[in-house]
């Protein structure tokens, strides 16, 4: 045990700058998390999370017939680890929102001084506080998780210390450490395709089918008592995404838009989500359009597609030790696998944002912390507090609310630029687009597009409402895919020279 301590560095300067993060980093989450509690106006998945709990903590008293039901009731599809969570939180403390957030808020606020752990000792000094201070700082991060209470941070953070423990030799352990990720969702278990490929490239095959084996014995001998007490509701978690639709900021979804906002702008009746259940509306993925046909056609082959650039793209280039290509193959891994599939939301950023920090090679880092970094704190803040205070989903929104939740929006953009570049790297555009999508994308309902379409008398009233909710989900889509094939290009030169 000492000896592994001491390889993990754990020295009194690198505790004190973690505690310090995690400090901040808590701190800052539970001052934020007061807001956004009141049902109707949650801007998350809560009720999934009560529906769990409750089924859960019927399941402790010997009545497991609610875990059929999880799916169609509370449209909860976690694994095991998450639901047993959000039980042990309402068992003692009761279902109220407000301690339901804290398990995200612990676990986000660990990956700051975990990010320490990871550059402390192969990254040089200006790296070592940028990827931790922009992540305990980021509008994007504190939004999520102190608003928010977005369960993500759960899978996030074993994900991000298998990682870490590859990159330290312990193999069996970054295995363990994996398979308990996929305890909360299955999302982690596509990483192991770049975890494995950096085990084959520096020691072999025959290892990296090892690592892969007590991966999967791990997280086989885990879950079989879960597949025990639920049955086939037990994979669940596995085939709930097979039945999703075309949605979000995806590729996939802009086909889809192109297609049938025409269709719904010309129609004043149109409906007022994408989630239509006419069979004949250009917008329902499982309805029988020709057009819907082929899309359901043509979904899992552009997912496969993008799994195979991934492929030909980490064989393709040149491959070192160096942790940065380890995070930079697992960016990009969950950035094609995203970019190509059904459905992409902007807080799934969250599922890359760590790694894609520890992607920058440290050579375009120059750390200087000055006045710029305090006024892209007071930005970020300012459009923290615009959120907090003034995007409500059930509440009438006003255009008074709409300007300040715009300049919300730039500010978040502002905000990220302007600490991001004091801390150094040569992606703060790109980390500052991130941040704006991710913001107007999550204030979508507030039909910001309204500020200026009221005051243009000769657009009949009727079209406002569908061009400013779904042009703005549109453009939103665009932005997206145009920040992801940036970020690729940009992290492809930037590892090209080294």
């Amino acid at each position: 045990m000492h000896i592994q301590v001491m390889r993990l560095g754990l020295d009194k300067s690198k505790l004190n700058l973690m505690a310090a993060l995690f400090v901040l980093s808590l701190l800052t989450r539970i001052m934020m998390s007061p807001m956004h509690l009141d049902e109707p106006t949650t801007p998350f998945d809560f009720y999934a999370y009560v529906g769990g709990g409750q089924c859960f903590m019927q399941v402790f008293s010997g009545q497991t017939g609610c875990l059929k039901s999880l799916d169609v009731d509370f449209q909860n599809r976690y694994g095991p680890m998450f639901n047993l969570i959000m039980a042990s939180v309402m068992l003692f403390f009761g279902p109220g929102y407000y301690l339901l957030k804290f398990p995200s808020i612990f676990a986000d606020s660990l990956i700051p001084p975990l990010l320490v752990m990871m550059t402390w000792d192969d990254y040089n000094i200006q790296n070592k506080f940028f990827a931790p201070m922009f992540y305990a700082l980021s509008a994007l991060t504190l939004i999520l998780s102190g608003f928010w209470g977005n369960d993500d941070s759960l899978f996030i953070l074993p994900t991000l210390f298998s990682a870490f423990l590859l990159m330290r030799g312990y193999h069996v352990l970054s295995a363990i450490s994996l398979a308990f990720a996929c305890l909360f969702k299955v999302t982690p278990a596509i990483i192991m395709i770049p975890l494995a490929f950096h085990i084959y490239k520096k020691i072999g095959v025959s290892t990296a089918l090892f690592y892969g084996l007590v991966f999967t014995l791990s997280f086989s001998m885990s879950y079989l008592p879960y597949v025990y007490v639920a049955g086939d509701a037990a994979f669940i978690p596995f085939t709930a995404p097979l039945k999703w639709g075309v949605d979000g900021l995806s590729f996939q979804n802009l086909i889809r838009m192109s297609y049938a906002l025409p269709y719904h702008i010309i129609y004043p009746d149109m409906p007022t989500s994408f989630s239509s259940n006419d069979p004949n509306d250009p917008f329902n993925y499982w309805g029988e359009t020709s057009f819907a046909k082929i899309l359901r056609l043509i979904s899992l082959p552009s997912t496969l597609m993008g799994l195979t650039f991934y492929l030909f793209y980490i064989f393709k280039r040149p491959y070192s030790m160096k942790p940065q290509n380890l995070y930079l193959n697992i960016t990009l891994i969950l950035m094609f696998f995203l970019f190509f599939s059904k459905t992409i939301y902007s807080p799934y950023y969250l599922w890359f944002l760590p790694f894609l920090l520890l992607s920058i090679p440290t050579d375009s880092i120059k750390l200087k912390f000055s006045q710029d970094f305090f006024i892209g704190i007071a930005l970020t803040a300012y459009s923290l507090l615009a959120y907090g205070l003034f995007y409500k989903i059930s509440e009438p929104m006003f255009q008074s609310h709409r300007f300040f939740l715009l300049m919300g929006a730039i500010a978040a953009f502002f905000g990220t630029y302007k600490v991001a570049k004091s801390l150094g790297t040569k992606m703060f555009f790109e980390l500052s687009l991130l941040t704006f999508i991710f913001y107007i994308d999550i204030i979508v309902s507030a039909r910001l597009p309204l500020l200026l379409l009221t005051s243009l008398t000769f657009i009949p009233n009727h079209f406002l409402q569908p061009l400013a909710f779904y042009g703005m989900y549109y453009v939103t889509t665009v932005l997206n895919i145009y920040a992801f094939l940036w970020i690729f290009n940009s992290l492809r030169k930037m590892n090209s020279k080294k």
